[in-house]
């Protein structure tokens, strides 16, 4: 992105206040974006596994944000090992929303930037229809079988983006696996707000909450297997 303003149309079925890894880099990505002068929309869904809700309607300086009712309390966590239904429950409103709202701002709007696959999938189809620049960020690695029918219909939604950033270097590798040309792809590091964490004194804050002389390991994150949380456990117990 040069350094002329540009409108941004960001793509998630996941934003706060509904809490995560996902939904913080996005507040922290649309903060950076507007406060250097670029225009940020975000569509969304309400919070889809917590009870909490947003606006529907949120703006501030550079930033606009729509969330979208949808049914289905934590349908998202239930339907995760069945993808094909994950992907009929959260396709269509997003679809539908996103595509009414280019009818009225295509002409507004620079580029899509996509979060996840299935907003992947929407900003393909829209970014042909009104001709668009489009990103895309994946957020997670997949394990992708190289070969399966899955791999290629998701190699076939990601061709078409301008640029892939890849959460990191296995998820670069996987992108390859299946055929991506690796010149699209980029590696991004996840940032820390330095507004929010400083770096401060260990001893005075172990100090502070009595931990003193205690060999400290901190895990941020959801209590599943792929966050690695088996290893921690059992490298924890040769530790004791």
């Amino acid at each position: 992105m040069n350094n002329s303003k540009k409108t941004i149309l960001i793509l998630s079925p996941f934003f706060r206040p509904n809490i995560g890894g996902v939904e913080t880099h996005l507040d922290d990505l649309c903060e950076y974006l507007r406060r250097r002068g670029h225009k940020v929309f975000v569509i969304t869904y309400q919070p889809l596994t917590t009870k909490a809700k947003g606006q529907k309607l949120e703006r501030k300086e550079n930033l606009e944000i729509r969330r979208i009712r949808w049914f289905g309390y934590n349908w998202f966590h239930k339907l995760e090992p069945y993808p094909i239904f994950e992907w009929l429950y959260l396709f269509p409103g997003l679809f539908v929303y996103t595509f009414l709202f280019f009818l009225k701002y295509r002409n507004k709007i620079d580029v899509i930037h996509a979060h996840g696959l299935i907003s992947a999938l929407i900003t393909k189809i829209l970014a042909k229809v009104f001709n668009k620049r489009s990103v895309v960020t994946i957020h997670a690695v997949y394990g992708f079988k190289g070969g399966s029918i899955f791999s290629k219909f998701i190699k076939w939604i990601l061709s078409s983006f301008d640029v892939i950033f890849a959460l990191s270097i296995q998820s670069e590798k996987e992108l390859i696996r299946i055929g991506l040309k690796n010149d699209k792809i980029k590696v991004f590091t996840h940032w820390v707000d330095q507004f929010v964490f400083k770096p401060l004194n260990k001893e005075e804050c172990k100090k502070k909450i009595r931990w003193e002389n205690k060999f400290i390991v901190l895990l941020v994150g959801r209590l599943i297997e792929i966050k690695g949380i088996y290893l921690l456990i059992e490298a924890a117990k040769k530790l004791i």
